[in-house]
């Protein structure tokens, strides 16, 4: 990486962008205390594991999270779980 001081912030909205441009997937930002992250609609759930996302009135959104190595979609660290994000609509 050229820089690798960029953030949460940074990465999300670049990983938004990059969705945006190259699919028709719907695409939200959700903010968490210190920490902001994407959701992706997609058309079926991506693992019968995968348990976390957010239901908003234009469907279902699964978290992508880019700012963590080796982290699938659908995944979200443990201690935002319990929190209440606040969405962006993209």
């Amino acid at each position: 990486m050229a820089y690798p001081f960029s953030d949460c912030e940074d990465r999300a909205i670049l990983y938004a962008h990059l969705i945006k441009l190259f699919t028709d997937f719907p695409i939200i930002g959700v903010c968490y205390p210190g920490h902001v992250v994407t959701a992706i609609a997609v058309n079926e759930k991506p693992n019968r594991f995968i348990k976390k996302f957010i239901d908003t009135s234009n469907g279902r959104y699964y978290f992508a999270d880019p700012t963590y190595k080796f982290l699938n979609i659908g995944f979200l660290r443990n201690k935002y779980y319990k929190q209440i994000p606040k969405i962006i609509e993209i």
